[in-house]
């Protein structure tokens, strides 16, 4: 049955709300998503730390277990000797590895405690690291625009008061955030900036991951040439390099563009060695990812049960890490496969569960804004401590002014502190507006938040008044389909009658010997086209017992092999008229039983061999195998016509489903023979499937259960 047609308005309405939501999701959620040319894990760009800190960070990429506990004791020795900045960089390394752990929440925890450390001991390579650990952070929890306040701070100290090496690694991390905004102006800027550095300090891995970077962010702008070009480039460092994660990354966003420019066949080439060297690593975040692009590439080859089982194997890993985006994606590309494969349902479900880990994204991300904004406040608090500690020194510096007021010197002494200290005030003062200034913003980003969360809401109830309307329409039309089988039932049973009689009568036409040839000639015509229409009443009578579920099988034991030989013999006289070259391979030994009626077995391999006949092209060839394996017992039926085309492979077992490709003869047919077919190998708890490869060819495979020997 066809799904019912809406109407017009209500899908012109479907479409610009799905669009509509689709934006909003990329410009506001996408980011969360992890990319597949992403470049080197942020904690390997950790600078300007005590040794023991960029030991913990090497072994944090292969050990993040013990590199936490590690950590945990360094945080203990370090509170117990009431030192601060050992304390923080603890936190730092702690919160690295819960980021490593996919503990996200974890890590936001511990790098703002990290931050508020890190405020009083004013080193400024402490700072630094802060804030771009915090960063990362919020980066992986989704907050992409207050990471990149934290950045931007991290690019100031490094310009005043660090090296040439933290600002490369700032103005990367700024490119790649701007670049998960949507701002690509600053996100090319920034990359490029970053490019500059690295090639000026001769670092050869940095060099490689912002070339990466810059390769990824012009595909995403349209520019595939230059795209290619620095990919290319980044592909030859990172061999130099040695480091196979990292180049396979760059492999993967090569065999991605290759698809992105219509060649699916290399891509899918590329991307199976880096499969299988994903699935030996420990981490599966890489691994989903590439599932993931594999399955689109197979969607487009045709080949959907193939994507079905591996967006299927990436929704596990995907569940397993417990990422949102990860889940996100995993089902964004579930739904497409559903929608290929014609299962709409299927497809609308995964949708609905991609939104549903979209919209919750976005509720974490305000959680983690709202708590930077209490960090930010408690910082405020210590600040109005010092202050008030500040008033009561300057109370006894008055004091102590007015006892020694006789002595000049110490009274302009005391003069000059009290300049100073004036002076400090102002300046705490502007930190203090601009704390509060930033304050302002943060609340001002959280209404704008919750206005888009509204909005979504609001679409999504849209979203569902429309599904209501269209799964009314879709009942009224299963109705009729219910009424207009019943009629083609009475129908089909009127006209056997009828037909019989007509088909009697010129049988004895044919056989009389005294008939002129004119009337012989055609007897055999009307003949013929009766056969046609008897064979057409009785595929309308199968059609409606099986939609009203009452076709009965009667099943015995049957050699598939028997029944395959007789038809492709029935049929030979067919092929032969079209001059086709009709062969039957026997099986090199002889197979199971299967527990099938036969009649309807002879039915199925009649509508297989009938449709090779009529779309395989004169002077073409057509094979009939059969064999066993674990599955069981298959027969299959090749031809050598033009093949079908990967879109029309989702329909092509629906009632009167259509080719573009036509019958090479102009034969005729009812549009119901694969339906039949599927559905009668169906009831013997069988399974047909069909491959067309983009060069030509159609193979129908018939697979049944083999009986115990």
């Amino acid at each position: 049955m066809r799904p019912p047609s809406p109407d017009p308005a209500s899908a012109i309405r479907a479409c610009a709300l799905g669009a509509a939501l689709r934006l909003l999701l990329v410009l506001g959620l996408a980011a969360i998503a992890p990319r597949a040319h992403a470049a080197d894990d942020p904690v390997d760009n950790v600078t300007s730390a005590p040794p023991w800190f960029k030991d913990l960070a090497d072994l944090v990429l292969t050990n993040s277990a013990a590199a936490k506990r590690r950590a945990e004791a360094k945080l203990a020795e370090a509170h117990a000797a009431h030192d601060p900045a050992t304390e923080a960089y603890a936190r730092l390394m702690l919160g690295h590895a819960a980021r490593r752990q996919n503990d996200i929440p974890g890590a936001l925890a511990h790098s703002r405690a990290a931050l508020a450390l890190a405020e009083h001991p004013a080193d400024p390579a402490l700072l630094f690291n802060t804030h771009y650990t915090h960063a990362l952070n919020l980066r992986a929890a989704g907050d992409d625009a207050t990471a990149v306040d934290h950045l931007l701070r991290s690019l100031q100290l490094a310009e005043t008061r660090l090296s040439s090496r933290e600002q490369s690694t700032a103005a990367a991390a700024l490119g790649s955030t701007y670049e998960r905004l949507g701002d690509f102006p600053h996100a090319l800027d920034y990359q490029q900036r970053a490019l500059t550095l690295a090639e000026q300090l001769g670092d050869d891995q940095a060099v490689g991951r912002s070339v990466q970077s810059l390769a990824a962010l012009k595909e995403t702008l349209g520019d595939l040439a230059g795209a290619r070009r620095d990919y290319q480039r980044a592909l030859a460092l990172r061999r130099a390099e040695g480091n196979r994660t990292n180049l396979a990354d760059v492999e993967q966003s090569l065999a991605m563009l290759d698809f992105a420019e219509g060649r699916a066949e290399q891509a899918l080439a590329a991307l199976t060695p880096i499969l299988a060297q994903r699935r030996t690593l420990r981490g599966k975040a890489k691994l989903t990812s590439t599932l993931g692009y594999l399955a689109e590439v197979l969607v487009k080859l045709g080949r959907l049960d193939e994507a079905l089982a591996f967006v299927t194997e990436a929704q596990g890993y995907a569940s397993a890490i417990d990422s949102r985006g990860l889940r996100a994606n995993t089902y964004r590309r579930l739904a497409r496969v559903h929608e290929a494969r014609g299962d709409l349902a299927a497809a609308l479900a995964a949708t609905r569960s991609e939104f549903a880990e979209r919209e919750a994204m976005s509720g974490e991300a305000a959680k983690n804004r709202a708590a930077e904004l209490q960090v930010l406040f408690d910082v405020a608090q210590k600040d109005n401590e010092i202050t008030r500690l500040a008033q009561q020194n300057h109370l006894q510096t008055d004091a102590a002014q007015a006892r020694a007021a006789q002595l000049a010197e110490a009274d302009a002494s005391l003069r000059a502190k009290n300049a100073e200290l004036h002076a400090a005030a102002a300046d705490l003062a502007g930190v203090r507006h601009a704390r509060l200034a930033l304050l302002a913003a943060a609340l001002a980003a959280l209404v704008l938040l919750g206005a888009v969360v509204l909005v979504q809401r609001t679409r999504l109830r849209a979203e569902r008044r429309i599904l209501a309307d269209t799964r009314a329409a879709r009942d009224a039309a299963q109705q009729a389909d219910v009424l207009k089988g019943r009629l083609l039932n009475f129908a089909s049973h009127d006209l056997k009658a009828p037909l019989a009689t007509i088909s009697a009568a010129t049988h004895l036409l044919e056989e009389s010997a005294h008939q002129p040839a004119e009337v012989l000639t055609l007897a055999g015509a009307m003949r013929a086209e009766t056969t046609r229409m008897v064979h057409l009443v009785h595929d309308f009578i199968d059609r409606a017992a099986i939609d009203a579920g009452r076709l009965e099988l009667r099943p015995v034991p049957t050699n598939l092999a028997r029944v395959a030989a007789q038809i492709t013999a029935d049929f030979r006289p067919h092929a032969t008229q079209k001059k086709q070259t009709l062969s039957f391979d026997e099986p090199p030994s002889p197979l199971p039983l299967v527990s099938a009626e036969a009649a309807r077995l002879e039915q199925v391999l009649a509508n297989l061999l009938s449709n090779a006949i009529n779309y395989t092209p004169k002077g073409g060839t057509i094979r009939v195998a059969l064999g066993h394996h674990a599955a069981g017992v298959w027969c299959e039926v090749t031809d050598s016509g033009p093949g079908i085309r990967p879109e029309e492979v989702a329909t092509l077992f629906q009632p009167f489903a259509r080719l573009s490709t036509r019958p090479t003869n102009g034969e005729s047919s009812s549009g119901l023979g694969l339906f039949l077919a599927a559905e009668l190998v169906r009831l013997h708890a069988g399974k047909l499937t069909v491959q067309s490869p983009p060069a030509g060819g159609t193979t129908f495979r018939l697979t049944l259960p083999a009986l115990p020997a």
